[in-house]
This record gives C-alpha cells, structure tokens and sequence, in this order.
C-alpha cells in the first residue's frame, strides 16, 4: 500500500506495493501541483477597523494577527478668570501586540474586537482577537485647573499582552501652565497612529483628535477669561489579520 510523506502528503511507494510505476509517478505529480498551488497564493489582508469576525480560509496554514488599542481622550481645560490659565493632559496611545498563530489552533470563526478612541476625558477601548491576544486603550488624560501655575498628568498609554510583540503605546503628554500661560499637552503615539497635537489657539482651545489608529487625543487649553473646553477624542484601534497558505 503506498506511503505518504507526513507534512505534504506527497505519495511514495513502499517495499511489497505493486509496480505500477506509472499510477504512483502520476498521483506524485498531481499531489505536488497541489502542494505548489497551495505555495503560490497570495497571502489576504484583512483589516478590522469595526469588530467583527474572522472567517478562517480553506486550505490557510498560519496567520499573522497585528492589532492595537483606541487611544486615550485629551484632558479638559477648566474655566479661567483674571490671570490664571487651565491645560489638560493629553490621552495616552493605544497598545500594540502581534503573534502568528498556526490554523490548527483556529476555529472556524474567531470574533475580533476593536477598542474604540476614547472621547473627551475617557480611555480607549480594547482590541483582542479572540482569547489570542489583546491590546488595551489608552488611558484619558487628566483635567486641567484654573492657576497660575500647574501640571496634571497625561493618559498612560496601553499595554499589548498575549503576543510574541508587545508594545506600549506612548504616555500623553503633561499639561501644565506656567505664569499662566498654558502649554499646550500632545496625545500619547501608538504603534501605527500619532497623538493629537496640543491645542495652538491664540485663546485656548480643544486639542487635536487622535491619528492613525490608537494615537491619543490632544488636550485642551485655556488662557485667562474663558470658558471650560472639552479635550479631543482619541483614534480608534484596529485588527490586521494575514493569512498565509
């Protein structure tokens, strides 16, 4: 009874099989095509920007799953009055984690969650591909205070777990207020978005929403005499999943 090699299953002959050579010389050839058709597809990209499921393909031998937090929201700037000022901090950036994962340990479908940006003064949210791995949020950036002179701390920045890579996103940036004039506080990096910029407004202002996918958002800013503003929201994360056959 003929043989067959154990990764491929390429077929052989075996010692006391019949010699048709010709029978066996055709099913090796036609289980290589196989094989080397199976080699020359190209590998898909799927790219999770709303959760979802992942439909693992016929014939996938492995996949490459990247993936990263929402970033964290930008501090708000309270309202101001004589000489002081106000700044937020800024929204901390998403977390990275990346690991290839064979199809064995696959099921049919796997659910896949994408952390949403944190809006003004709130974290990120999660992003996990199945129970394989995750990224958490960036943490929100802390509320400014009327004063002459003050700091408040930026959102920290998420933390990857579960893959062979795990990265923490950027911590936001202080916000702080010196002679009451407010510096203006930049939303935390992640792996593949940029942090918001800190508001330039000549009067203060909402900083820059979040880059990419997981950059934190900007905090707010406020010079003398102004209302309370918001901080910006924080950039969604996101799923990259490549399957290789």
């Amino acid at each position: 009874m003929p043989g067959a090699t154990s990764n491929y299953a390429l077929p052989y002959l075996q010692g006391g099989d019949p010699p048709a050579i010709h029978t066996s010389e055709q099913a090796l050839a036609e289980a290589t095509d196989a094989v080397l058709t199976r080699m020359d597809t190209v590998p898909t990209t799927t790219v999770f920007t709303t959760s979802g499921s992942f439909s693992k393909p016929a014939n996938c031998r492995f996949v490459r799953v990247r993936l990263v937090g929402g970033g964290g929201g930008g501090g708000a700037a309270s309202g101001t009055s004589g000489s002081q000022g106000s700044a937020g901090g800024g929204g901390g950036g998403g977390g990275y984690a990346e690991e290839i994962i064979p199809a064995s340990s696959l099921t049919a479908s796997t659910t896949v969650t994408v952390g949403a940006g944190g809006g003004a003064a709130a974290a990120g949210g999660t992003s996990s591909f199945g129970a394989f791995l995750s990224a958490s949020g960036g943490g929100a950036g802390t509320g400014g205070v009327a004063a002459t002179n003050s700091s408040v701390d930026g959102g920290q920045g998420g933390a990857g777990t579960g893959g062979s890579l795990n990265v923490d996103g950027m911590d936001g940036d202080v916000g702080r207020v010196g002679a009451a004039e407010p510096q203006p506080a930049r939303g935390g990096n992640s792996q593949l978005g940029a942090g918001g910029r800190g508001t330039v407004a000549v009067n203060g202002g909402p900083g820059g929403i979040g880059q990419g996918f997981g950059g934190g958002g900007g905090g707010a800013a406020n010079r003398a005499s102004q209302s309370a503003i918001s901080g910006a929201a924080g950039a969604a994360g996101v799923v990259i999943v490549e399957a290789f056959f």
